[in-house]
């Protein structure tokens, strides 16, 4: 799935009688395998409504959900950080002409068609009912954070309050304008307040 961008092809059994069906698609993420449940390994899994139509053949015995997985089965609670030779997926006996895709890892050749076909036993004990498992794992990764500290310095507000005798002896409210760039008003405050330099374009009449 990952050399598919997560898409894979498959065929649908021929020698299953035409009818409706249900497939289930599944994939299963074994990066937590290891870990006894509620936590472990994490099914994804999908289900489309088909019907099938110019089928032969009968049908196997089926299995049912809940009931066809077991938490302690050996695909699923599974270490895959240890050296494995097998893996035995979960589920039932494929059902013979059911497809199977091989890894194709070292050579990929960007065919993510069905490959082979897998010859099923002369008396699979249990068969799926159309479903496709596909199995994926993901190795742990290390990522190395990097930590910065950023400090801001704040610089001292410097707040001037000046007294300076008014144009025409008139006397701004408190909390009204009394100075700055530009600013030809009234420059003297009303009683009970000062003048205060809040920047170079405004000055306030505040409380003494």
């Amino acid at each position: 799935m990952n050399y598919c961008c997560g898409k894979l092809s498959f065929d649908i059994p021929k020698n299953i009688p035409s009818g409706d069906y249900l497939l289930r698609a599944e994939a299963l993420a074994l990066h937590a395998a290891q870990s006894p449940p509620p936590n472990g390994a994490q099914f994804y899994m999908s289900c489309y409504q088909l019907t099938i139509t110019g089928g032969s053949g009968s049908l196997p015995p089926t299995v049912h959900f809940p009931g066809a997985y077991s938490a302690s089965d050996p695909g699923i609670f599974i270490n895959i950080y240890q050296s494995l030779s097998t893996y035995i997926a979960p589920g039932p006996t494929v059902i013979p002409g059911g497809a199977t895709k091989s890894p194709n890892v070292l050579n990929f050749s960007g065919n993510c068609a069905a490959t082979s076909t897998v010859v099923g036993g002369s008396n699979p004990t249990t068969a799926v009912t159309t479903t496709t498992r596909i199995t994926s794992s993901t190795s742990p990764t290390t990522t190395a954070r990097t930590s910065s500290t950023t400090t801001t310095s704040a610089a001292p507000t410097t707040r001037t309050t000046t007294t300076s005798a008014g144009t025409g002896g008139c006397s701004s409210p408190l909390y009204g304008q009394c100075g700055g760039i530009g600013y030809t008003g009234c420059t003297n405050c009303a009683s009970g307040s000062t003048c205060s330099v809040l920047n170079d374009y405004y000055s306030q009449c505040l409380s003494a």
